[in-house]
């Protein structure tokens, strides 16, 4: 990960985006007017990245650019998406964070993605990036709190405390150099608070993984037929008020379905009944759902992480006779595994269930 380390040292100099201008000591930025804060397990706040640390230059059209992350006063110049070989060669990438002129905006990954990735920026992650050898992921925060400089037209000359020189589609920003690591192309979680906002707008950085979606597909009476109304315990898998039928037989055969890849499934609902059946955002890429010919013909020219990540299902009007409707459905994953599927009735708790893939659960 030498090239990754070299990238994430860098993280003090300039990444010019047109003109520019930068403290004397390019490359070591002025410390600031107050020491980093670590982060706190009662506080999403994290290392301090302050106006002192910043770097200058000018970003055109960098908050309505389509390659660019925006979240509020908050830029990621460039991180939309990261191609996986970018990732691989230096073990994440680069971007030009922006934040506008009085803002405060706090960058948390989250939870699951604490492990895996990291932020540098300002010459700052946990504390001080090392001199001298190779950054490392352990040297990275998980949470950076970036505070603007004050608004204000900028001075000739660089002073540490601002105003700052840099500008994005006409209003005043400040900019910080900065490196996100991540150990393998991923949808990297983040967090994202904006000035004292209690609770964070979240949003996925594609780091060599694209961030799919929540596909909702719709299964109404229409595109179902009438479903058995017989459930054996040792041969089908209920999860709510939904049968998987036959379910349980598949932890011990191989797929049959989809460059065995999968298995076909037929689904069946109590008439009268809707309910939605999902897979955890976690898994998604990994595992899916197959129900529309559209969605068929997606997966299997381009693999699982094509497939639908939701389906809710409408059965036909009730009637005297208790009877179920019945669709065909497909689970198709990356591997053999016991994979969760979660289903939501409209005023019910959803219900999670973990589903054997050619493997017991």
């Amino acid at each position: 990960m030498a090239s990754a380390a070299a990238a994430a040292a860098a993280a003090g100099v300039l990444l010019s985006t047109g003109g520019s201008r930068t403290p004397s000591t390019v490359g070591a930025p002025v410390a600031d007017t107050q020491p980093a804060m670590p982060a706190s397990t009662h506080d999403h706040r994290g290392t301090r990245v302050g106006c002192a640390r910043r770097s200058e230059a000018s970003f055109p059209g960098a908050f309505s650019a389509r390659g660019n992350l925006v979240v509020g006063p908050l830029v990621l110049i460039g991180g939309a998406y990261t191609p996986a070989s970018v990732v691989r060669e230096f073990g994440g990438n680069k971007f030009p964070l922006l934040v506008k002129a009085g803002h405060t905006v706090t960058v948390r990954l989250a939870r699951g993605a604490r492990r895996s990735a990291g932020l540098t920026y300002g010459g700052l992650g946990r504390g001080r990036l090392p001199q001298g050898r190779q950054v490392k992921l352990r040297d990275a925060a998980d949470s950076m709190s970036f505070v603007a400089c004050r608004p204000g037209k900028p001075t000739p000359e660089y002073r540490p405390e601002g105003p700052s020189g840099s500008a994005a589609d006409g209003e005043p920003v400040t900019f910080w150099s900065g490196f996100v690591l991540t150990r393998a192309p991923a949808c990297v979680p983040l967090e994202v608070y904006v000035d004292g906002e209690p609770s964070p707008r979240r949003v996925g950085m594609a780091l060599g993984r694209r961030c799919a979606a929540r596909r909702l597909v719709q299964a109404n009476c229409q595109a179902g037929s009438t479903g058995t109304t017989e459930i054996a315990r040792n041969r089908d898998l209920t999860i709510g008020p939904l049968v998987l039928l036959g379910a349980r037989r598949m932890a011990s055969r191989p797929p049959d379905a989809f460059n065995r890849q999968g298995y076909k499934v037929p689904v069946t609902l109590p008439e009268g009944g809707t309910a939605t059946l999902s897979v955890p955002r976690r898994l998604t890429d990994r595992v899916g759902l197959v129900f529309s010919h559209r969605t068929h013909d997606r997966v299997w020219t381009r693999g699982v992480g094509a497939a639908d990540t939701a389906v809710r299902f409408a059965a036909c009007p009730a009637t005297d006779v208790p009877r179920r409707t019945g669709w065909a459905v497909a689970l198709v994953g990356d591997r053999r595994r016991g994979a969760s599927r979660t289903v939501r009735v409209a005023g019910a708790v959803p219900v999670r269930r973990r589903v054997p893939l050619g493997r017991p659960c």
